[in-house]
C-alpha cells in the first residue's frame, strides 16, 4: 500500500500534489489534536473524581498545576498546527474573566508569535498575486518592489508580514496570506466540530460545548481571509479618524495601496511602534529596550495616556462611528512614541491599529439606544435604562 502511494504520488502533477499534501497535513493535524485533548481530557477528568475526596484547597493546588500542564499543551498543539487552532488560542487569551490564569498567560504568545511559513511558499503566492510568472524575480523588472525582505516581520494564524520597498523608495509592510489556509480551515473546522461532539459527550455532566465558538470562529475566519474587504475597512477606518475632531493626530491607520492589493495580498505603509504589551510592562517596572530612558512615573503616566486614547477610539467607533474593529487583541496594536523633546512639551502617544480584517457595523438604532443606555447608567436613571434596553 505504502509503495502504491508513493508511486501514485511520485507520477502526479504539482497540483495535485499539493491537494494530497493538505489532505494528509489534515490527518495529521487531526491526530495531533486528538492526542492533546484526549490527553487535557483525561487529567481534568481525574481531577473531577479527586475532588470530594481532597481538602478545599489542596484541591485548589493540584487544579492550578493541571491548568499549567493542560495549557502547556493545548499551547503546543496550536502552534504546531496554526490555522484555526492559533486563532483560537488568541481568542482564548484574551478572555481573562472567564479563563483560567494559566491558559491565558500560555496563550499569549500567540498573539504575535505564530509559526513562520517555509519561504518557498510565500513566493510561490507572492508571483502569482503580483502576477509575475513561476519564476519571475520578486525585486526590480516587473515586481512592484525594489527590495523585499524575505525575513517576516511577524506571522499570525492566517497571513505573515514583510517589509518591502517600493520603486519611489517607499517603504511598505506587505501581508501575505498563508498558501492553501483555505482548504486547511476547512478541515480545521471538521476536526472542531467533531472534538465538540466528544466533549459535549464526555462532560455531559458539565453541559459542556463549544458548538457556538466554532459557528462564529468560521463566520469571522472567512471574513478576515477576504483581503481585499480588509483593505476596503482600513481605508473607512482611516478616513473616519482623519477628521476626528480629538483624535486625528493620535490614531495611525495605515494607508493601502490598493492597485497591489488582491484577496491575499495586502501592500500598506508601513508603520513603526513597539507593542502596545511593552508598555503595560513598564508601568509595572519592566522596561524593554525602547523605554529604558523613561522613569518609573514617565512609563506609568504613559500607560495612563495610552489607555485613555485606546478608550476613547474605540468609543468612537462604538457610540460614533457604528463601524468597530473587532479583533484588538496585543499583537494587532503598536505604540508611537513621542519623541525625546515633544513628550516635555505635553504630546502624547500614537496607537498605530493594525489588521482590519473582522469589523462589525452596528446600526444607527442599535447605536443610538447604546449610546442611551450607558447615559441612563450614569445618570442613574432606571427608567432610562429600561427604556434604552427595550429599544
Amino acid at each position: 500500500v505504502a509503495g502504491t502511494a508513493a508511486t501514485y504520488y511520485g507520477f502526479s502533477d504539482a497540483e495535485r500534489r499539493r491537494q494530497l499534501d493538505t489532505k494528509v497535513l489534515g490527518l495529521r493535524r487531526a491526530f495531533r489534536v486528538c492526542s492533546c485533548l484526549g490527553g487535557v481530557a483525561v487529567q481534568y477528568k481525574m481531577l473531577l473524581r479527586r475532588r470530594d475526596s481532597l481538602e478545599p484547597s489542596e484541591y485548589q493546588a493540584q487544579q492550578v498545576e493541571t491548568h499549567k500542564r493542560c495549557a502547556s499543551k493545548v499551547l503546543e498543539m496550536c502552534r504546531a498546527n496554526g490555522g484555526i487552532f492559533t486563532k483560537m488560542g488568541q481568542h482564548g487569551a484574551t478572555l481573562k474573566p472567564a479563563m483560567p490564569e494559566e491558559y491565558v498567560e500560555a496563550l499569549s504568545s500567540l498573539q504575535d508569535r505564530a509559526p513562520v511559513r517555509a519561504l518557498g511558499e510565500i513566493e510561490r503566492t507572492l508571483r502569482a498575486e503580483l502576477q509575475l510568472g513561476a519564476d519571475g524575480s520578486l525585486i526590480g523588472g516587473r515586481s512592484p518592489f525594489l527590495e523585499f525582505d524575505l525575513s517576516p516581520l511577524g506571522c499570525a494564524s492566517l497571513a505573515q508580514v514583510h517589509r518591502a520597498v517600493l520603486h519611489d523608495g517607499t517603504v511598505v509592510a506587505v501581508k501575505v496570506q498563508h498558501a492553501d489556509i483555505r482548504a486547511i480551515l476547512d478541515s480545521d473546522l471538521v476536526i472542531a466540530r467533531w472534538l465538540d461532539w466528544l466533549a459535549s459527550i464526555a462532560f455531559s455532566e458539565q453541559d459542556f460545548s463549544l458548538a457556538w465558538a466554532v459557528d462564529e470562529f468560521e463566520s469571522n475566519v472567512l471574513l478576515e481571509l477576504d483581503f481585499e474587504r480588509e483593505a476596503r475597512n482600513a481605508i473607512r477606518c482611516r478616513a473616519l479618524f482623519a477628521r476626528h475632531p480629538s483624535l486625528s493626530d493620535l490614531v495611525v491607520v495605515p494607508a493601502v495601496y490598493q492597485s497591489l492589493s488582491s484577496g491575499r495580498l495586502l501592500v500598506m505603509d508601513f508603520a513603526e511602534g513597539i507593542p502596545v504589551t511593552q508598555i503595560c510592562r513598564a508601568a509595572r517596572g519592566e522596561f524593554s529596550e525602547a523605554l529604558a530612558q523613561h522613569t518609573q512615573a514617565e512609563a506609568r503616566e504613559l500607560g495612563f495616556q495610552v489607555a485613555r486614547c485606546l478608550a476613547d477610539i474605540f468609543a468612537a467607533m462604538v457610540f460614533t462611528y457604528g463601524f468597530v474593529h473587532c479583533d484588538p487583541h496585543p499583537g494587532n496594536i503598536l505604540i508611537q512614541l513621542p519623541s525625546e523633546g515633544a513628550h516635555r512639551t505635553g504630546a502624547g502617544p500614537k496607537v498605530v491599529l493594525l489588521d482590519h480584517g473582522l469589523y462589525r457595523e452596528l446600526p444607527d438604532d442599535v447605536r443610538v439606544a447604546n449610546c442611551g443606555f450607558w447615559m441612563a447608567m450614569a445618570l442613574q436613571s432606571e427608567q432610562g435604562v429600561q427604556s434604552h434596553c427595550a429599544s
